[in-house]
This record gives C-alpha cells, structure tokens and sequence, in this order.
C-alpha cells in the first residue's frame, strides 16, 4: 500500500498544467494507493467560507480530484497550512477527508511519525505575528462578512507579492531542522 505526500504546492488559478500533472500521477498510482497525505499548503489560498461558489471555480478539478479519492477509498489527510485553514466542514463532511491544524502524529508501517507544514518547523517573529492576526474569531468573522470574492482577491495579491521569499538552506537552518527531527 502506497503513500503520497504532497505539501506546499500554493495551487492557483493558473495552475493548470500543474494540477493536471498531479492529477495524473495521482490517477496513474491510483491501484496501489493507501493514503494521501496533503501537508499544508496545498491550494494557494483556501478558507472554510460556507458560500463555496467562489472557491470551486477556483479549485474545481482539484476539488474534483479530491472526490474521486474518496469514491475509490483513499485516505486523504490534510493538515492545515499558513495558506490553508479554516477548512471547513467541506472538506471533512462531504470528502471525507480527515483534517489536522497544522500536525499530526499518525502510523505509518507500524511506526508513529510526526507531520507538520513547515511554518510550525521553523518559525520566525514575523510568522508568528501573521498567524495571530490571521488565525483568531475576529479575523475568521471579517473574512467571512467580506465573502470569498473580496477575499481571494487579497489573497492572490499578497501571495504574488510574497513569491520568492523562500528560507535559504543555510547550515543554520539545516541544524535547525535536524534538531527538530530528533
């Protein structure tokens, strides 16, 4: 039984080839697949807004994707990214799909293994301040008055601004992370 782990694949509207490219493989390993496992970050924005009309143009052959794992029994698992979050009912009513803030700690061979997005590895002030304005009831209830189309547009801007400001792989940061493995 197989295992796919996808993380930080930021899917946006312009995406096409992208997500067809994953859809395939997906489809290609579809007979021996146990479980995917969707590490944070999987669409470029998505939020958990009851009114989906918005959110299914944007994602619908992701979304169709999606559902087409749970008719032919894979587990999905989705941990909530910094892009990602606020999932919603959708995901774990209608797909199935069983939902994590951001870790987990899951069995995989016999064996627990502990998965997290990568922001909860290695943080910095600025993230941690983002995330506490972003992640609190009275940000969730103004997202949800402005609606997915104010939204999604301010989110598509600020994701374009913040292309390309990636972690550089410094011996720091590897030490880093080897710490946080252990």
């Amino acid at each position: 039984m197989d295992w796919i782990f996808v993380g930080d694949a930021h899917f946006a509207a312009g995406d096409r080839g992208r997500r067809e490219h994953l859809s395939r493989f997906i489809k290609k390993n579809l007979h021996t697949l146990h479980t995917l496992v969707i590490m944070g970050d999987f669409f470029d924005f998505w939020f958990g807004f009851r009114n989906l009309s918005s959110l299914k143009r944007e994602y619908g052959d992701i979304l169709d994707l999606l559902e087409d794992l749970r008719a032919a029994g894979v587990k999905v698992i989705y941990l909530e990214g910094n892009h990602d979050f606020s999932l919603g009912s959708y995901m774990s009513e209608r797909l199935g799909i069983k939902v994590y803030d951001r870790s987990a700690e899951i069995e995989l061979d016999g064996r627990r293994i502990y998965l997290a997005h990568g922001d909860r590895v290695l943080p910095t002030l600025d993230h941690w301040i983002l995330t506490l304005l972003l992640r609190n009831r009275v940000t969730y209830l103004l997202i949800s008055l402005l609606g997915p189309r104010i939204v999604m547009d301010i989110a598509r801007r600020w994701s374009a601004g913040s292309r390309g400001r990636n972690m550089e792989r410094s011996p720091e940061v590897i030490a880093r992370l080897k710490r946080f493995a252990r």
